[in-house]
């Protein structure tokens, strides 16, 4: 069967790139394009695993993570961040959120520039935690 992943981005040519690299690996994808939307989506289609952009409109991917910690029913997918920041900025919001991740909420930080190679081992990492 495979893993159902929710891919939250608002930059079309991120989510094409990422929904196509997703379905190669045999991932099934759902896609929304603002955390409310991604939220709305969560709910729906009940993901394995949710890989959200930080900035975006509406609501950001730090605010959708908050809601879907509040609800029983969603707070277990484990979470990908996705951000174009640098690795420095990107190491500053993981220590941001060490506080989830000593709660045993699973959840990992990654550049949007990251390789194919780096995408799918963080998946299959944060599926096995």
């Amino acid at each position: 069967m495979k893993k159902r992943v929710l891919l939250v981005d608002d930059t079309q040519d991120i989510v094409t790139v990422m929904k196509f690299i997703l379905e190669k690996n045999g991932f099934e994808v759902v896609v929304a394009y603002d955390g409310i939307q991604g939220l709305q989506k969560a709910h729906e289609c009940k993901p394995d695993i949710v890989i959200l952009d930080i900035k975006m409109p509406n609501m950001s991917g730090e605010e959708l993570a908050e809601e879907l910690a509040k609800d029983e029913e969603t707070a277990p997918i484990p979470l990908i961040f996705l951000s174009n920041v640098s690795g420095i900025a990107l190491r500053s919001l993981e220590d941001k959120h060490k506080d989830a991740d000593s709660q045993g909420k699973k959840q990992l930080f990654l550049s949007k520039s990251c390789s194919e190679e780096e995408l799918i081992s963080a998946i299959q990492k944060v599926l096995t935690l």
